[in-house]
């Protein structure tokens, strides 16, 4: 390949790995009919909307221990035409109004709920803290007490989980939302359920269902369980039991929905760092999917993920960011079974399909399928529940990273850039980054160790590629020759071009080969950074200097207001690394060695160069900074290393001059050598004259 086609090639390559991430944002965002092959089912249904008809004869009843009027504010909208009177009480279609103002139990309606686990920062018993409202009996929060938000405020925990705001009862984490008793619906979301039992490690809740007669009917109840450090998978992993008991003598029918985890909160400023995920059942082991924040739009709100496109069940599903997942589990029932049965649908669905990408909001919704309780029975449906940071030494124990569990999976989620790499390549430079961290305490310090040992495994190909560069532009004038020559014949001329390169020992694929070895690590390391939950809010050098999170872009100054150019390219702030950058490869671009009398090709490949120059950083202007350390060491390291090669090689060319050759046959060279030499430095040297002398001998047989 001539070096026509070469730089173009690997422009081209460099800008799509460099920009794609920023680039299907864009086209997401400006062509919501795109979407990605997989079973759906859209719908228009607003959010929270029942999709059974109401002609219930059931009510929750006030008169009963552990039930509780329905409680409205104002005009509030209820489901299915029911109507809410000033009194509080609800009236459904052919259901009898339950009398106001009776109310059995503790009903806590002040919405600050319970708290179990601990949300004391770095608490070291308890790493998660929950507090439970019961509304819904959902959650109104989780904290991650040993992690700070995305903008770090203080000592302010990791706070995610909780309901969107102007949608709380449709959006609580894990609120019951609806049951169904024989065919006939009622909505839970707005219920305030009754604490039964409080632990510092578990919480129960308690509502029960009557008929028109106030006559229970079914009591529901719902337990969640936190656990310590020491328990398996670290604590970050909950149990919710919920209950379905039949307080009658008949067989009932019962189905239920509950709400899903919510969407963590957005952890970088441009690119797709929120997914719905799901994994599914195949084969005894577990695949699995996932859609962007961006692929729900006013024209796909709503997205089916019960099942992947070829039918396979799932297993677990929730929702991630790139650094924390919350995912729930169900538990199958039966001895042996693997799949949880009693899951009818699993939902997922924009609540404000409207907004831009970066405030947009996905809602889950689980539901399950008719479950018969035989009279007085009860069927218990018990979830784990992950509320945890994606650490790999975590996701990969064997606790997560066996099916039915393999969370490992979402470590590297194959979109954007990502698409361009392997999890293998991404975890043997993170175990380097780790290795090199142990010995510096400094996860900066650890990223310009690893561009040390690249370039030390990379030099004798930077050497090659540097003489080869040094021959390029002594080829010049020659080349230019053979194109007037066999200008017309161009089959000619590439054979010539050819013979040209291969009499001169020169191969023009060297001159890029060390950046292209390079890329799959810049790849690697730009998902690394952006997925490795390790150098999240890591400073650089100490915190010494204005790198506070080698994660994200080098803000020295924060803009108030952030611009955004097409292809995602973000001015949120002003970084001194992109400019440093362009600094850097201005001198790179200045002292690479150029052709006296430089050829068409070669003065617009000098061109492109300085168009690098300023396109490159403008590309890696809103880039993580320990992607932009490595790229501005590496750079500088390759200065340094080519003047180095160079100077080298215009030494040995400068002896070479000085050699004189005496008469006779076969000829003898006589070189001054330094006095200095070793032993071995002098059989290296006669081994190498004794090599050139073998392939003069056979070039003159051939001659002959």
């Amino acid at each position: 390949m001539d070096n026509k086609r070469l730089i173009p090639l690997m422009l081209l390559v460099m800008t799509i790995a460099i920009g794609w991430q920023y680039f299907l944002g864009f086209l997401y965002d400006k062509n919501p009919q795109w979407k990605r092959p997989g079973q759906e089912t859209a719908t228009t249904q607003p959010v929270g909307t029942s999709t059974q008809p109401v002609t219930s004869t059931l009510s929750i009843g006030p008169n009963v221990p552990g039930s509780t009027i329905l409680p409205t504010t104002g005009a509030a909208a209820l489901p299915n035409g029911a109507v809410a009177p000033p009194n509080g009480a609800v009236t459904l279609p052919g259901v009898a109004l339950a009398p106001a103002g009776l109310s059995v139990g503790p009903a806590d309606t002040s919405g600050i709920g319970i708290e179990i686990g601990s949300v004391k920062p770095k608490d070291k018993t308890y790493p998660i803290g929950l507090r439970i409202n019961p509304r819904g009996a959902g959650l109104e929060q989780v904290v991650l007490n040993a992690y700070k938000p995305p903008i770090i405020k203080g000592d302010a925990p990791y706070t995610f989980q909780q309901p969107y705001e102007g949608f709380e009862d449709h959006t609580r984490p894990l609120g019951t939302r609806e049951v169904t008793v024989n065919g006939q619906s009622i909505d839970l979301s707005k219920v305030n359920w009754t604490p039964d039992s409080t632990t510092a490690t578990s919480a129960t809740f308690t509502v029960t269902i009557n008929d028109a007669k106030q006559v229970p009917v079914v009591r529901l109840s719902k337990v969640y369980e936190v656990f310590p450090h020491t328990a398996a998978g670290e604590g970050y992993e909950i149990v919710v039991r919920q209950t379905f008991e039949n307080l009658t003598p008949f067989p009932v029918v019962v189905r239920a929905k509950f709400n899903g985890p919510t969407t963590p909160p957005r952890e970088l400023e441009h690119g797709l760092d929120r997914q719905v995920i799901t994994g599914y059942s195949t084969s005894g082991s577990v695949t699995l999917g996932h859609r962007t924040v961006e692929e729900f739009t006013k024209d796909k709100t709503v997205y089916e993920v019960k099942s992947d496109k070829d039918g396979n069940p799932a297993l677990w599903s929730g929702q991630g960011s790139v650094y924390f997942n919350a995912v729930v589990l169900p538990i199958p029932l039966g001895e042996g079974a693997r799949v949880p049965t009693y899951l009818d649908k699993i939902t997922a669905e924009a609540i404000n399909p409207d907004s831009s990408p970066e405030t947009r909001k996905v809602a889950m919704t689980f539901e399950t399928t008719d479950m018969t309780l035989a009279p007085a029975s009860t069927v218990t449906l018990p979830m784990n529940v992950f509320f945890g940071p994606k650490i790999r030494a975590l996701l990969k124990s064997p606790y997560y990273g066996q099916p039915p569990r393999a969370y490992d999976q979402t470590l590297l989620l194959t979109g954007g850039c990502t698409i361009c790499t392997f999890q293998t390549v991404v975890d043997v430079l993170v175990w380097l980054l780790a290795t090199f961290h142990a010995l510096t305490k400094d996860w900066g310090l650890a990223i310009i160790l690893l561009v040390v040992l690249v370039r030390l495994l990379l030099h004798p190909i930077t050497k090659k590629s540097t003489i080869n560069m040094q021959k390029m532009t002594k080829l010049g004038p020659e080349a230019e020759r053979l194109k007037k020559k066999y200008g017309d014949n161009k089959e000619e001329l590439n054979r010539q071009m050819m013979q040209l390169y291969k009499s001169q020992g020169f191969t023009p694929v060297l001159g890029c080969l060390p950046m292209f070895l390079q890329m799959p690590i810049w790849i690697a390391l730009y998902s690394s950074l952006q997925s490795t939950f390790e150098l999240r809010q890591q400073p650089f050098f100490y915190n010494l200097t204005w790198i506070k999170d080698l994660a994200k872009p080098d803000h020295l100054i924060t803009f108030e207001h952030a611009y955004v150019l097409p292809l995602g390219i973000v001015f949120s702030g002003l970084n001194i690394l992109p400019i440093l950058l362009a600094v850097v490869f201005w001198i790179q671009a200045k002292v690479q060695p150029k052709a006296p009398n430089p050829t068409r090709e070669q003065a617009q490949q000098q061109k492109m160069m300085q168009w690098m120059v300023l396109l490159f950083p403008i590309f890696l202007y809103s880039g993580p900074a320990g992607l932009n350390i490595y790229i501005l060491t590496s750079t500088t390291i390759g200065i340094i290393e080519s003047k180095l090669i160079r100077k080298h090689i215009e030494e040995r060319e400068a002896a070479e001059k000085e050699l004189t050759i005496v008469d006779g046959d076969p000829p003898k060279y006589e070189e001054k050598v330094p006095k200095s030499k070793g032993k071995l430095a002098a059989w290296v040297e006669k081994l190498q004259q004794t090599a050139e002398q073998v392939q003069k001998d056979q070039q003159k047989k051939k001659k002959k």
